[in-house]
Formats: C-alpha cells, sequence, structure tokens
C-alpha cells in the first residue's frame, strides 16, 4: 500500500497540509504474452467488486484473457460501510460478502450499522 497525495494548500500563515490517501494495489498477468500489469487503486475503488473491475485488454498485446490476477483489499471502515450501505448495487465481494465481514475487530462497527433505522433489509440480512 502507498500514500498519495491528493492535494496541498496553505493557509494564510503559509502553513502547507496535505491530504493523504491509502493506494490499494491490483495485479493482473496475460494469458498470452506474460506481461504483468499493476494498478493502483483508492479504497472507495478497491473496496467493492463492481468498481475494481478491470476490463481493459493487456497492454503489450491486446489480450483479455488473464492467467492471474490478485488485489489488495482495504480494511473496513465506516466510510467503506456507509458506502456499501447505501449503495444497494455495491459488494464487497459477490458469493462471500457475509463471511469477509464477520471479523471480530469489525463487529464494533458493523453492529453500529445494523441499528440504523435507514439501512436497506438486504444489507441488514448480510451483516446479520
Amino acid at each position: 500500500m502507498e500514500m498519495e497525495i491528493l492535494s496541498t494548500r496553505s493557509d494564510a500563515d503559509n502553513h502547507i497540509s496535505c491530504v493523504a490517501m491509502s493506494l490499494y494495489e491490483q495485479e493482473r498477468t496475460c494469458a498470452r504474452c506474460g506481461h504483468e500489469e499493476v494498478r493502483e487503486l483508492p479504497p472507495l475503488v478497491a473496496a467493492f467488486e463492481e468498481r475494481r473491475q478491470w476490463t481493459d485488454p493487456c497492454s503489450q498485446c491486446g489480450s483479455h484473457v488473464f492467467s492471474s490476477s490478485s488485489e489488495e483489499l482495504p480494511p473496513l471502515d465506516a466510510e467503506i460501510l456507509e458506502e456499501w450501505a447505501t449503495n444497494g448495487n455495491l459488494s464487497l465481494d459477490q458469493q462471500d460478502e457475509d463471511l469477509l465481514m464477520a471479523r471480530a475487530d469489525w463487529f464494533p462497527l458493523l453492529s453500529e450499522f445494523v441499528q440504523r433505522r435507514d439501512l436497506p433489509h438486504q444489507k441488514r440480512s448480510v451483516l446479520l
């Protein structure tokens, strides 16, 4: 994981402040030519299966067939959970979302969200 500076600004006294964001790597290897590609994704892209889909062809040979791929996922936090809870089209993992979220260290955050009245039924059932 790397940090990328998104913006800098200075105030009236010329103090500079930076806003940094963690980036998460996604890798793939072309089945035809063996070319390895890496890209970095911000957390709100890397966290969701629908947003991290990599559909571009291989940059070397144009193939759409890849022999391997891997992705680094961000830890669940309030911002990611809020995005997931309010967007019915997003999933952390389409097959095993409930298992992915079943970590003891995430329980306080998840229990806070499950009590929300505005949480859609579909999302609530995943948390329960």
